[in-house]
């Protein structure tokens, strides 16, 4: 027998074990990696195995489900002993085997971390074609080593991210003992008892903040307990550092990155007596892969240690055997969810910052959930300050990294336009780039660079496939781009995937070219802005000189007078349940449910509200509102809905509506009528009207980036369906965590549902098209047929799917008194379609399980 490892990715995380019996022409494909915890991948890459036109020809040559000692294997007969492995139509691997049964690999196509995400988390989703159309096989070939190696920068990356889970590790490792909390060891699922982990190998050491769940007014201990990281076995090191980085085999969100990845990493890439160890294993690891460049954001880079050990890393790169060519500068990184107050402070302190040459400018970064107006005014007035005092000094802003707010990009740009002397950096830049936008970056010209981030994008749940990148937007416009990996070791992609990436997102050499020259650009650019910027100071080249300086530049920064803390927002419960009475609106503490709603099902409805509903169409928003209206008034007494956001407009105002006139039928008919519950989370309670229409509203500790977590939990805790309309960035990640909990999974107790409206704009359309068939529901009376069939029990015993015209009838008349009286002829002819009699149940074939 010949057998060969054959390495699916880049990362080489993943492989297949082929065992090819020459006598019988019998080729068995082991996936094994056993132990993945996302099972969905090595099914749906077994599912995809074919030999180009060898098919197997017998029963018992199907893909096995049932484990073997090496894990999950599919086996084909009557195999030629040269073959070309595929996955769907690509072909990943060509095989040889000799005359002494020697399996030899003449042909080996690995898959990018991309790819490996997409695979995982779509139920049907082949490798991209390396094959690109309209080119001779040379031409193509040629085409696939210029990617490879057309990214030589990383413009856009971050302090605590870019250096690999491993790698990270390794640096702590290094001082002996060097202690870990044990609350993160444990959950990373490392038996932390103090038989695994002996009294010896314990002490406390400082907490290290974590804002993004830490809640304002909680008293948080000073010190926490940890081990000693050398204490732990290979294995548990091998947990930990899986912890740090997010999973290559399906896509995530910017919770996981937050509460997974960065939690663990922050004692580690926040210790400041690491600074100096990581940046040099970072710029070890950027040599590796042939970057030269590298621009880093940093927050808290203006602190004094921080400061001298950038500055002392940066000195003894450039005297290092493994990196003497390698430039690394940063950026002073300004969370955009700090406080006016905060952010404010931050940049009267880059003001300083900025005079060191390894400073190059300032960067509004973190998870666009908030609009750039809300900082646009002080950004314009620091903006000012360096057009004239730091000319040639960047500003970037993360904007249109999703589709929540489509104005960040354009209300960034419109500050830029003014100040001729500045560079400005568009992080992201996917959404929101419509010819306004693109009209005003071809204004700034060389001045602008969108950065464009594949891997981050895709593991983040912010695209589904790297060609909704703007490569042709910005090409045809003429507009400067770069691709950057957004922290290579947290998305575990490198300089070689991310240039394949932007070969699978459409780019030609026209687009390579350009863009080694948008690099090159950015390069001669830094180099000579931190030459000018040495210039200045005195004895600079000196150490004596650096030190004087350093101790003059801390000094003046511990000057500028801290931010003013907020208010700190308190949850007064009392007051809550107070106001919440007056309303008539019952508050319910997180896991429990009061009487009245305990034995009925959760339907929960999310989607477009506010900005998302009015992208739709006029005729989308009628026809979403008729589904709506058509669910509430077709579900029964042993249900109650839940809305994912409480607005006041959009999606919200529709289901409120279409609940008053169903519970005023229902109290005519002398039936129960359906509870309307909402969410809310700490911090924050909104104290206007938008809440008065609820008749519950479920307290859920926890932050905002939790939101789509808690409505998943509660819907499918409690048995309940969920339905998406439309929406933007909240609701795709709630349909991503709804997708990962098992809902296809084939046993008789499994009762989760989710269904997704794909005829209408944004998320519940684009999540249609890419997930599973089974989610989708054209219109209201598909979306009805799918729940009754596969959950009847949330229907009244009395309700026929024979009557779907009636009820979509009437909910036309209701809807078009609420506001949406669009003609039904407006109606696209798929909708049109959509209602054509469809098989009942009896002889519809079984979906969902």
């Amino acid at each position: 027998m010949g057998q060969a490892t054959h390495y699916l990715d880049y990362n080489q995380l993943y492989s297949l074990l082929l065992d090819y019996d020459a006598a019988t022409q019998r080729l068995k494909i082991t996936f094994q990696n056993p132990n993945e915890h996302w099972d969905r991948f090595p099914r749906a890459v077994l599912k995809q195995l074919n030999l180009a036109e060898i098919a197997p020809t017998q029963p018992s040559a199907s893909p096995s489900s049932k484990p073997t000692s090496y894990g999950k294997s599919v086996t084909f007969y009557k195999v030629s002993r040269e073959f070309t492995l595929r996955m769907g139509e690509e072909p990943i691997g060509t095989y040889s085997i000799s005359n002494t049964g020697t399996l030899t690999a003449t042909y080996h196509r690995p898959l990018t971390v991309d790819e490996t995400r997409r695979i995982g988390t779509f139920h049907e989703c082949p490798p991209y074609s390396q094959r690109r159309s309209g080119l001779t096989s040379e031409e193509n070939q040629s085409l696939l080593a210029e990617a490879k190696q057309a990214v030589f920068t990383d413009i856009h990356t971050h302090s605590s991210g870019q250096i690999s889970a491993s790698g990270l590790l390794a640096v702590a490792m290094r001082q002996r003992p060097y202690y870990y909390p044990i609350a993160l060891m444990r959950d990373a699922g490392i038996d932390t008892s103090y038989s695994a982990i002996p009294e010896k190998h314990r002490q406390q050491i400082p907490r290290v903040p974590f804002p993004p769940l830490e809640l304002a007014g909680v008293n948080y201990p000073a010190l926490v307990d940890a081990a000693d990281l050398h204490a732990l076995s290979s294995d548990n090191l091998k947990k930990l550092a899986a912890q740090m980085a997010l999973p290559a085999d399906h896509q995530s969100t910017f919770s996981n990155l937050e509460y997974d990845g960065n939690r663990f990493r922050y004692p580690l890439s926040k210790d400041s007596s690491l600074t100096i160890a990581i940046r040099k294993k970072e710029a070890e690891e950027y040599a590796a892969q042939g970057i030269e460049t590298a621009l880093t954001s940093f927050v808290g880079i203006d602190k004094p240690q921080t400061l001298r050990a950038i500055h002392t890393a940066v000195e003894e790169l450039h005297a290092h055997p493994k990196t003497p060519n390698f430039v690394q500068r940063y950026m002073v990184g300004i969370p955009r969810g700090l406080s006016s107050e905060e952010i404010q402070a931050a940049l009267e302190k880059a003001k300083i910052s900025l005079d060191s040459p390894y400073i190059m400018g300032v960067d509004m970064l973190g998870y666009e959930s908030d609009k750039t107006k809300k900082f646009i005014t002080m950004l314009d007035s620091y903006a000012a300050w360096a057009n004239e005092h730091k000319p040639g000094s960047f500003i970037r802003v993360h904007a249109g990294e999703n589709d929540k707010n489509h104005d960040n990009v354009k209300d960034f740009l419109k500050v830029a336009i003014k100040y001729p002397n500045l560079k400005f950096l568009v992080g992201h830049g996917i959404y929101g780039m419509d010819e306004e936008t693109l009209g005003l970056c071809k204004k700034l010209d060389n001045q602008i660079t969108v950065e464009l981030n594949p891997s981050s994008n895709i593991a983040l749940n912010n695209i589904d496939d790297v060609r909704q990148l703007p490569f042709d937007a910005l090409l045809n416009n003429h507009i400067p781009f770069v691709v950057s990996s957004d922290s290579a070791g947290m998305y575990q992609t490198d300089a070689l995937q991310l240039g394949l990436s932007a070969y699978y997102g459409g780019l030609t050499h026209e687009g390579f070219q350009a863009m080694r020259k948008h690099q090159q650009h950015l390069v001669d650019h830094l180099h000579d802005y931190s030459k000018s910027a040495a210039q200045p100071i005195p004895n600079w080249e000196t150490s004596e000189g650096k030190e004087a300086w350093l101790d003059d530049m801390t000094a003046r920064l511990g000057k500028v007078p801290s931010a003013s803390p907020p208010p700190i927002v308190t949850i007064d419960a009392d007051h809550i349940t107070k106001k919440l009475k007056t309303d008539q609106v019952s508050l319910i503490e997180s896991g429990t449910l009061p009487p009245e709603l305990k034995g009925k099902y959760p339907v929960t409805i999310i989607g477009a509200s506010g900005a998302s509903w009015r992208r739709l169409s006029p005729s989308q928003q009628r026809e979403n509102a008729i589904a709506i209206d058509m669910l509430i008034h077709a579900l029964g007494e042993n249900c109650y809905i839940v809305q994912g956001r409480n607005k006041k407009e959009g999606l919200s105002k529709v289901i409120n509506q279409s609940l008053t006139a169903s519970n005023s039928t229902r109290k005519e008919n002398e039936t129960p009528e359906l509870y309307n519950v909402g969410l809310y989370m700490n911090p924050s309670f909104d104290d206007s009207h938008s809440y008065k229409h609820l008749s519950h509203m479920i307290h859920i500790e926890g932050q905002p980036l939790g939101l789509a977590r808690a409505i998943v939990d509660h819907t499918f805790d409690h048995e309940g369906a969920l339905i998406a309309v439309g929406g933007a960035a909240y609701t795709r990640d709630t349909i991503h965590e709804a997708d990962q909990r098992g809902i296809r999974d084939n046993h008789p107790g499994n009762r989760k549902m989710m269904l997704l409206l794909s005829n209408t704009e944004g998320a519940s359309k684009e999540k249609a098209n890419r997930l599973h068939p089974d989610y989708q529901a054209i219109d209201g009376h598909q979306l009805i047929r799918k729940l009754h069939h596969n959950r009847g029990d949330l229907f009244p015993k009395t309700f026929a799917l024979r009557d779907l015209d009636r009820l979509y009838n009437e909910s036309a008349a209701r809807v078009t008194t609420y506001g949406y009286n669009i003609a039904d002829s407006a109606v696209s002819e798929p909708q049109l379609l959509a209602r054509q009699p469809v098989p009942t149940p009896k002889s519809a074939p079984k979906i969902w399980r």
